[in-house]
């Protein structure tokens, strides 16, 4: 078969391989349409079976940040064999021919663009793609597809998704004349400086404030309220939720597993607000230091 039509196929198994155990977007090209999934690739045979002919993954529920996948309470007592036979039923698949994984940025302009945080009123949010568009629709998903930024064909839609990983934040702070709607996406959205391990500030607005009543505000400022989203990316999410589920098993009150997964997703909801709102508080941080003060500060 010639080299230019096993090119693509080979390129794919090769980054299969890499991204074995980490949470990808797999778009079906026909359809376009985006599942989340840990990549299962079989350590014994990924040369016949998982790279040869389909991708299969472990589907990942961005509600809740688990994979829906076997209990490892089920696995006990069963050999190596019946174990690798239970976890691969549970597995999603597709054909390797009809799969395009999206890159690490267009994994999380997907997740800003389709989903609502965990909690609070669901946000329109931009989006430039038409329901049934094809792979080729789907690249315009990049850094400039970001809300807050201009693209011709957008439009605005409600997500239906709700990502645990998801938070929006409004910030009340006078803001100097010349800062727009503009400058506040280049200073934080598009940033590196915006950015810590594990999650993102992936969009950032800004709308003025009507004068608020008894503050002075100085000459050349005016009250604005600038609103950002952070996305953590989901194998962080994922990370969290392992530890949050071994500090559950590691408490030796919790008899009960039932009582286990509560103390496990109370532990794991309060890790992921603490780093979304380390995010917040260095776009805020990085607001002060550009020019904008804080209401009712000297």
């Amino acid at each position: 078969m010639s080299a230019l039509l096993t090119e693509p196929i080979n390129s794919l198994r090769h980054e299969l391989l890499q991204s074995a155990g980490r949470i990808r977007a797999i778009q079906h090209v026909r359809t376009g349409s985006v599942t989340l999934g840990s990549i299962y690739v079989d350590p014994l045979h990924h040369d016949r079976v998982d790279l040869a002919s389909r991708v299969r993954f472990h589907r990942f529920n961005p509600t809740s940040g688990v994979l829906d996948r076997v209990d490892e309470a089920e696995l006990q007592g069963l050999n190596t064999e019946q174990r690798r036979t239970r976890v691969e039923a549970g597995l999603g698949s597709l054909p390797l021919s009809q799969v395009r994984l999206l890159t690490a940025s267009e994994l999380i302009n997907w997740l800003g663009a389709n989903t609502g945080p965990r909690v609070g009123p669901d946000r329109p949010a931009i989006w430039q793609r038409e329901a049934d568009a094809t792979v080729d629709g789907y690249a315009s998903i990049s850094s400039a597809g970001r809300k807050g930024s201009p693209f011709p064909e957008g439009s605005l839609h409600t997500p239906r998704l709700r990502y645990v990983g998801k938070a929006e934040f409004d910030l009340s702070l006078l803001g100097p004349d010349w800062l727009d709607a503009d400058c506040v996406r280049r200073l934080l959205a598009d940033r590196h400086s915006s950015t810590i391990e594990g999650g993102i500030v992936w969009s950032a607005t800004l709308e003025p404030q009507q004068q608020i009543e008894q503050l002075a505000i100085p000459a050349g400022m005016r009250a604005v309220l600038i609103k950002i989203a952070v996305i953590l990316y989901p194998d962080e999410v994922l990370r969290l939720r392992a530890r949050a589920r071994a500090s559950a098993l590691g408490d030796s009150s919790l008899a009960q597993r039932r009582r286990g997964r509560r103390q496990e997703d109370r532990h794991f909801i309060a890790t992921v607000a603490d780093l979304q709102v380390a995010l917040r508080d260095l776009a805020y941080t990085w607001l002060l230091r550009h020019g904008c003060l804080v209401p009712g500060m000297p």
